[in-house]
């Protein structure tokens, strides 16, 4: 029951009655604050009449249904049912960056990917670092692939072929450096992760094995930093829902401090971005990356408001889709997790509103925070919030 409620309706069906009836049970006084509810059956004997009973804390005993006193309604059951069911609350859409030609080809005096990829595939040593800062950039928000893998209908059909050629290239490239050659460093492993879900499948594993095996244990840890490269490439790319599963359960297993910019993001970019990531968790689970949502979203009050502070509501909102598993999850005034996000997410639009007279540039921030409101009371107004959000967070850098 929330809050302020003076009554209980409840629709009861008898088996050898058609119509149903509704008994609507006032209570003494209005509730203060949400509570539970509970509808007790006992029928005693087995052929004898149900005796239904309400019992909640905030009720000062049990109350009684009665079907006698309980109006008959002139529809069937399964109209009833149809005319109870509330509007299910909003689900976030799922994220999809979009490609486009843009950084295909030069401007202002810059070479664009194809020429780059003309001037580098053929090379004996192809100059992966180049390669991998080019396929990062999203000028006008375009990337050159999409994060489903596709490329822009308007590209030519030379320019597919040459980027296979480099991505070959690239996957014989990271073959060797785990067999102890090939190059000295992850520029070409980051070049492929750029290629989203169009990386070799056989990658993503080895970036979760990489993760497990630690620093200085595995050749794809050249250094210290190489973990965002594992990290956010895992998000990138991992498309497999085995390999999706046994990266929430590396997450999972890390310390609630151990949740960075990077662990955040490539959860981030798992939920937000896949149809089946999102139904891989368990309740638990959720509670568990709501609260280091919740944390991350605290962490910002009071503080100079930049992009790093915006992972927290962009793993906040993507968690949001696990009401594709249950539609009634996380939502405020249902959900008590929901109320502690709705809360810390509050907190952080009033401090941001207190100053946005002297630092305009928040605005964008405060705008879509109060999105994220309304997503967490399921009525969401922006079905790309995820978009908005993942725009705000800092563009990493070709190895991140």
């Amino acid at each position: 029951m929330l809050a302020g409620t003076e009554e209980v309706k409840v629709h009861l069906k008898k088996e050898s009655i058609a119509e149903p009836r509704r008994a609507v049970v006032a209570l003494p006084l209005p509730v203060a604050t949400n509570c539970t509810v509970e509808l007790h059956v006992q029928q005693a004997p087995a052929a004898g009449r149900a005796h239904l009973t309400l019992t909640s804390e905030v009720l000062t005993g049990p109350v009684i249904v009665d079907w006698d006193q309980a109006e008959p309604l002139a529809m069937n059951w399964e109209e009833l049912i149809e005319s109870l069911e509330p509007e299910k609350p909003t689900v976030p859409n799922r994220l999809v960056l979009p490609c486009g030609t843009e950084n295909w080809y030069g401007r202002k005096n810059r070479p664009g990917l194809l020429e780059l990829l003309e001037q580098e595939v053929p090379a004996l040593y192809p100059n992966w670092q180049l390669l991998a800062r080019k396929m990062s950039n999203r000028p006008f928000g375009k990337y050159s692939v999409s994060s489903d893998g596709e490329l822009s209908s308007d590209l030519p059909e030379e320019a597919e072929d040459i980027l296979n050629q480099a991505s070959a290239l690239a996957e014989a490239d990271v073959a060797k450096r785990l067999a102890g050659g090939g190059s000295q460093d992850n520029n070409s492993l980051g070049f492929l992760t750029w290629l989203f879900r169009r990386c070799p499948d056989w990658i993503p594993p080895v970036l979760l094995e990489a993760l497990h095996a630690g620093h200085k244990n595995h050749a794809f840890f050249e250094k210290y930093q190489s973990a965002t490269l594992l990290l956010q490439g895992l998000g990138r790319t991992a498309k497999d829902p085995e390999v999706q599963r046994q990266t929430f359960d590396y997450l999972l297993a890390l310390p609630v401090q151990g949740w960075k910019k990077d662990q955040m993001a490539c959860a981030s970019q798992l939920l937000s971005r896949t149809e089946s990531a999102p139904k891989l968790l368990k309740r638990e689970e959720v509670e568990k990356i709501a609260g280091i949502a919740e944390g991350k979203v605290l962490e910002a009050v009071g503080e100079r408001f930049t992009s790093r502070y915006s992972y927290g509501p962009f793993l906040l909102v993507g968690l949001l889709r696990w009401r594709l598993v249950d539609p009634w999850a996380l939502v405020v005034d249902r959900d008590p997790v929901a109320d502690r996000l709705f809360k810390a997410t509050q907190l952080l639009v009033d401090h941001l509103s207190r100053q946005l007279e002297e630092e305009h540039y928040l605005a964008r921030y405060h705008a879509v925070l109060l999105q994220v409101l309304e997503e967490l009371a399921g009525e969401g107004s922006n079905p790309n919030l995820l978009f908005d959000l993942e725009s705000m967070t800092k563009p990493p850098s070709a190895n991140s």
